[in-house]
This record gives structure tokens, C-alpha cells and sequence, in this order.
């Protein structure tokens, strides 16, 4: 019966809560202006610049070499999805 409890507590605090894989936290409310308002926060941020500053130090040259823009493959308006990630770490850091 315990075990009942524990599983549906959690069952519910997944679907009615936010979880930002990069802060390790959840929201206090799921909706648009309260995400909004977190992604756009310093501490969402720095942990994103951190998330993707590990991954960079922890890759290999291949690795580094397969997400390089010269090697993306064109989607039209300059835009490449498969690296959007390296894209991204560029951006946090310009």
C-alpha cells in the first residue's frame, strides 16, 4: 500500500509540475509565462552554459568535429537543426 502511495505521489508531481533537466528542478506551476520566466532567469541559464561547457570539455576532437557547422547539413535559411547545440554554446558565450 506503501509503495501504491509513493508511485502515484509521483506520478502526479510529474504531470502537473515543470522539470528543467538542466537546473534539476521542478517548477512550481506547468504553464507558458511561468517556463518563460525560467528560461530566461540567470540560474537556468548558467546552468545550460555549464551543461554544454562540461559536454565540450568531456568530447572528443570527432565528437567536436561532427557538430562544426562547415559539416551541417543545409535546411535552408541558414538553419541547421541536427547542430543546434553547438550553435547554442556559441550563442551563450558571445
Amino acid at each position: 500500500v506503501c509503495l501504491f502511495v509513493v508511485v502515484v505521489h509521483l506520478i502526479i508531481l510529474r504531470t502537473c509540475r515543470y522539470y528543467c533537466d538542466y537546473c534539476t528542478a521542478y517548477l512550481t506551476h506547468d504553464s507558458a509565462s511561468v517556463r518563460k520566466t525560467h528560461h530566461t532567469g540567470r540560474k537556468h541559464k548558467d546552468s545550460v552554459r555549464a551543461y554544454y561547457q562540461e559536454w565540450y570539455d568531456n568530447a572528443s576532437p570527432e565528437d567536436i568535429a561532427q557538430y562544426a557547422p562547415e559539416n551541417a547539413p543545409g535546411m535552408g535559411f541558414g538553419m541547421k537543426t541536427q547542430y543546434l547545440p553547438l550553435n547554442l554554446i556559441l550563442f551563450l558565450f558571445i
